[in-house]
């Protein structure tokens, strides 16, 4: 394994003993037990997934289908299980590109600063 995979590595386990991940596994384990929750939150997950291929596609997303979204999320909102649960991946999703931004950086292969604002 390259030493870069090594220390992918060893940050996932830095990620995994912290506390963000522990609030995450224990919200995803709250949520296992309660069905019709976890059957709410699939079937947004599963709406979410379609709309970021459509993004990604390059298509435009009707209006209705942007709606349908906003009011199923702000339906699950009202259930502490998907609510914790979202809540604590949205946290875990927020370090990585933390993490994204801090590699990004120290590479240099940020995007080029516009006309006039250059530093050197």
């Amino acid at each position: 394994m390259s030493r870069i995979m090594e220390l992918a590595e060893q940050l996932a386990q830095a990620i995994q003993e912290g506390p963000e991940f522990a609030r995450l596994k224990k919200a995803q384990a709250k949520l296992a037990e309660n069905t019709a929750a976890q059957i709410m939150y699939a079937n947004f997950q599963k709406l979410a997934l379609e709309l970021d291929k459509m993004r990604l596609a390059g298509e435009e997303i009707p209006p209705e289908k942007l709606e349908e979204v906003r009011k199923k999320y702000e339906l699950l909102m009202f259930n502490e299980d998907i609510k914790d649960v979202m809540m604590a991946e949205a946290e875990i999703s927020q370090m990585l590109l933390e993490v994204y931004h801090v590699l990004v950086r120290a590479l240099g292969v940020l995007a080029p600063q516009t006309p006039g604002t250059d530093k050197n």
